[in-house]
């Protein structure tokens, strides 16, 4: 009897271990079995996204994530009474990637867990990094692209318009400016206030944005405007757009650069490219950004320089 049950032991014990193995498997396998967005979203994503540019609205650092639509650090793992350990992390903003106005495109959208979707960037400046959406679950219905915009404009960023224009090189042969006088933001138009009864077409918050201030030869400036139309009782307005570049007081050839269109009450923003010739002369120059409606103009001036 004791022969029999020293054999029969280490049976049970390897029935017993293999039960075991099997049952931590099955239970691993229900953990993992929710699956991330399909290829067919994966696909999707990428062709709505890829390349397109975009101004950062706040400053983005590594741990900064977006959930419902508002950006804020990681958040604290669930539970009633975080240690202190865990709430430093949650208040820890991480690496910096990039500073409000920094002007970004998107290169790929990954989707990192069945709650999370990165969307990695490459900055004006040469950094890289992600913006992260979290939800407590991404699936294909939830993460579209019309879902994934919202989340991203509700307040990370602010994609350029996808009609920008593109500028040919454009020669400078015009003498070193002399010392540049220091300048000011042109004075806003005086607007009729809206009467009582009739709501009449604004600009707001209007912004003139040039970028990077400091350039080279064979770079790309842009020239940004960004701004807010209020169309008033109708449903769009004319608006035009104005973008002037000065050296010693006098406007480059090919500029002004004009652009009219009809738009909508909202924000908008739009981007103009000029590469930078090979020929142009090194110093400052000056950018004066002008939008115009029936009821006046609005303009601001910006200076940058063109190093040797």
């Amino acid at each position: 009897m004791l022969t029999k049950e020293k054999r029969v032991t280490p049976i049970i014990g390897v029935q017993f271990t293999l039960l075991l193995l099997i049952s931590l498997s099955l239970l691993l396998s229900g953990c993992a079995s929710t699956p991330l967005l399909s290829e067919k979203r994966n696909a999707e994503l990428r062709q709505a996204f890829a390349d397109r540019e975009f101004v950062f609205r706040t400053d983005w650092y590594e741990y900064f994530h977006i959930y419902e639509g508002k950006t804020g650090h990681r958040a604290i793992v669930a539970s009633k009474n975080p240690s202190r350990y865990l709430r430093r992390a949650a208040e820890d903003p991480g690496d910096y990637f990039a500073s409000a106005g920094t002007v970004g495109h998107i290169t790929d959208v990954q989707p990192e867990h069945t709650y999370k979707l990165h969307i990695h960037f490459s900055s004006n400046m040469g950094n890289r990094g992600f913006i992260t959406i979290q939800r407590s679950q991404l699936t294909d219905q939830i993460a579209t692209a019309a879902w994934v915009e919202d989340q991203l404009t509700h307040s990370a960023i602010q994609f350029l318009d996808r009609s920008t224009m593109v500028a040919e090189e454009v020669e400078a042969a015009l003498p070193t400016p002399p010392q540049q006088p220091t300048l000011t933001a042109a004075p806003s138009p005086t607007l009729t206030p809206a009467l009582a009864t009739v709501a009449k077409p604004a600009i707001r918050q209007f912004e003139a944005v040039v970028n990077p201030s400091r350039i080279r030869h064979g770079e790309t400036l842009k020239l940004m405007l960004d701004y807010v139309v209020e169309s008033g009782d109708r449903e769009t307005i004319a608006v035009t757009e104005t973008r002037s570049l000065l050296f010693n007081g006098k406007a480059l050839p090919g500029y002004p650069k004009e652009k009219i269109d009809r738009k909508s009450s909202g924000r908008q923003t739009s981007a103009f490219r000029q590469k930078i010739p090979s020929g142009a002369k090194s110093g400052t120059y000056t950018y004066k950004g002008e939008v115009c409606i029936e009821t006046g103009c609005v303009s601001r001036l910006i200076r940058f320089s063109i190093e040797p």
